[in-house]
């Protein structure tokens, strides 16, 4: 199984300004991960957190390194969006 690259499902915007969390919503259900809300942010913080910057914005920039979550953390998100308590310890 290939490394996901997320950068590669959403490129970059021309103009450098930041994505909503809800716009990073198309990159990850692309490669089969249903997300929402909460659990979103979790794996934002977690997992992208190269791209965090203030006020739950995800910058993703020319610049931005590209970013790949190897398949065992692709795993541990896919575990985490079927769980249907956002607490749970494995989100």
């Amino acid at each position: 199984m290939a490394n996901v690259v997320l950068e590669a499902v959403y490129p970059p915007l021309e103009d450098n300004s930041p994505i909503l969390i809800d716009r990073l919503v198309p990159i990850l259900a692309f490669n089969g991960i249903e997300i929402s809300g909460p659990k979103l942010e979790r794996i934002i913080s977690e997992f992208l957190s190269d791209y965090k910057c203030q006020d739950n914005h995800i910058c993703v920039t020319k610049e931005s390194p590209r970013k790949t979550i190897d398949p065992q953390s692709l795993e541990e998100i896919r575990m985490c969006f079927k769980s249907l308590d956002v607490n749970e310890n494995i989100c």
